[in-house]
């Protein structure tokens, strides 16, 4: 046999050799995968179950070079919680509409991209009026919000109650944009006055007649001179509220009082 001979008999050889094919792999063994995953009750179009398990079994496959029944069932099982986010971004990512089956889901197993969904999410167990769900996502919202995003978490929205009051207004979640006057209220401004002037700290009333603004984080009312943080909110205070303010010193100040000009 001439070298040349051999060298064809080899690249036959290779030729007839099949690649494993995930996709046709999850179609032959789809009815079992999906109890296995957990995902049969959640009532996901069947296409999307195919999309989902098809991922799923690449990330379980890695390096290997094709897989079987039990070894997927034994890795899944190994990864579970990591395959859980997984399947859950794929159903909030690619469905419009959600359930409440596949809300309860997606919110015991979503992880960090709630924060990518978190509107989404709001809207959908708001359209359910599912509370129990809306405070898990409150819950999870600020959890990750802390890990992934900052170690402060942003101030509250005075229309939906969660903290992602951005620094131009706009919520992250309910998309309300407040007015100054709603995030005043919200932080109870008039009250915060009245506290720091019956402790005789005239000094911070008279530092915000002079700035014209106050600054809000998470937890409230920052004093006067503190310095602004990146999601701080600058409210500013108009010229009939610091008229006012300046009513309210000028009764509460003693009149041999030289501590404030």
């Amino acid at each position: 046999m001439s070298v040349s001979q051999d060298k064809s008999k080899r690249k036959k050889r290779k030729a007839k050799k099949k690649t494993f094919n995930v996709e046709e792999w999850v179609e032959s063994n789809i009815d079992k995968l999906i109890p296995i995953t957990g995902i049969d009750y959640l009532n996901l179009p069947r296409d999307l179950e195919k999309s989902i398990l098809t991922r799923i079994t690449e990330i379980i496959i890695g390096e290997s070079k094709k897989i079987d029944i039990d070894t997927f069932t034994r890795r899944y099982k190994r990864y579970i919680q990591q395959l859980k986010q997984v399947i859950a971004f794929e159903i909030v990512s690619n469905l419009n509409s959600l359930s409440k089956e596949q809300l309860e889901y997606i919110m015991s197993s979503i992880g960090p991209w709630i924060i990518q969904y978190g509107d989404k999410l709001y809207r959908e167990i708001t359209r359910h009026g599912a509370i129990d769900l809306l405070n898990i996502l409150k819950y999870e919202w600020n959890r990750w919000w802390t890990q992934t995003k900052t170690p402060e978490l942003p101030p509250e929205c005075p229309k939906c109650g969660f903290n992602a009051l951005m620094p131009d207004y706009t919520c992250l979640i309910c998309k309300h944009v407040a007015s100054e006057k709603e995030i005043l209220d919200k932080y109870r401004f008039d009250s915060y006055v009245e506290n720091v002037i019956r402790k005789g700290r005239y000094d911070i009333v008279k530092s915000i007649v002079d700035k014209g603004y106050i600054l809000v984080n998470a937890t409230g009312i920052k004093e006067p001179d503190s310095e602004k943080g990146l999601l701080d909110l600058e409210i500013h205070i108009d010229y009939k509220k610091r008229n006012k303010l300046k009513e309210m010193l000028a009764t509460a100040i003693p009149k041999d009082d030289s501590s404030i000009s």
